[in-house]
């Protein structure tokens, strides 16, 4: 398997950049239905954290919005706290 290199984005708008060469869309959304995905702007799947559904109910909820934070963060979107909620009546995490 050959390794490829990427280079860190030095500045939010060179992240948004790499970012929409790949389709995704800013700012990123915790799924209200399903724990642990995460959405772009366009409600497409970017990343699905525990697929198998592993981890605690809220420990998968708040490595979400804390993910989110972060990438939006680094998109140049300032979150001032990491929130995340799924709704358990759509068959979202409780």
């Amino acid at each position: 398997m050959s390794s490829v290199r990427f280079e860190n984005p030095a500045t939010p708008e060179a992240f948004l950049t790499e970012m929409r060469k790949l389709r995704i869309c800013f700012p990123l959304t915790p799924s209200p239905i399903d724990g642990g995905t995460i959405l772009d702007d366009a409600g497409e799947e970017v990343l699905t954290i525990d697929p198998q559904g592993m981890m605690p109910d809220d420990d998968l909820t708040a490595l979400t919005a804390y993910f989110v934070m972060a990438l939006n963060n680094a998109a140049g979107f300032r979150a001032i706290a990491a929130t995340a909620s799924f709704d358990t009546e759509q068959g979202g995490a409780s």
